[in-house]
C-alpha cells in the first residue's frame, strides 16, 4: 500500500510539473507577442509623429468663386507645399500663394479660383509636399467645385 500511495504522489508532482512548464511556455509566447505588438505600436506612433497630411477641401463663394482650402491634418510640419490642378477646363487663378513655404500641424492656406460657364464639376488636384517622414509626399484628390 505504501508503494501505492507512494507512485500515485510521484506520478501527481510529475503531472503538475509538466502543467507548470507548458503553462509557462505559453505565457512566455504570449508575452512575446504582447511586446512585439507594442514595439510595433511605438514604431507606428514614432512615424505618425514625423508625418504631415496635406489635404484639400472647397468653400463655394459668390458668382463662381471658390476657394480651395489647403490644410494640414497631420501631426507634423509640412514644408514646400505645391498644389497642381490636372483637371482640365477654364479656371482663371485668383490669388495663389504656391508653392507654399511651410504649414504648421493644423493650419492652413487659401488658393481663390473662378469658375465660368463650361467649367467642369469636379476638379482633380495633386498636392505636394516634403516633411520629416519623406521627401516629395504626393496625394491626389477629387474636389467638387
Amino acid at each position: 500500500m505504501d508503494m501505492l500511495n507512494l507512485l500515485v504522489a510521484v506520478a501527481a508532482l510529475l503531472i503538475s510539473v509538466f502543467t507548470y512548464f507548458v503553462h509557462d511556455r505559453r505565457l512566455k509566447q504570449q508575452e512575446m507577442q504582447i511586446n512585439a505588438y507594442q514595439l510595433q505600436k511605438q514604431e507606428a506612433e514614432v512615424i505618425e509623429e514625423k508625418k504631415a497630411v496635406i489635404r484639400a477641401n472647397v468653400i463655394k463663394g459668390e458668382k463662381g468663386r471658390r476657394i480651395i482650402k489647403v490644410y494640414n491634418a497631420g501631426k507634423a510640419v509640412a514644408n514646400n507645399i505645391d498644389i497642381n490642378l490636372l483637371s482640365e477646363g477654364e479656371f482663371i487663378g485668383g490669388s495663389n500663394p504656391f508653392p507654399y513655404e511651410f504649414l504648421n500641424p493644423q493650419d492652413g492656406t487659401e488658393l481663390t479660383l473662378f469658375i465660368g460657364m463650361g467649367s467642369p464639376d469636379k476638379l482633380l488636384v495633386e498636392l505636394t509636399w516634403d516633411d520629416e517622414y519623406r521627401i516629395n509626399n504626393r496625394h491626389r484628390q477629387m474636389l467638387t467645385l
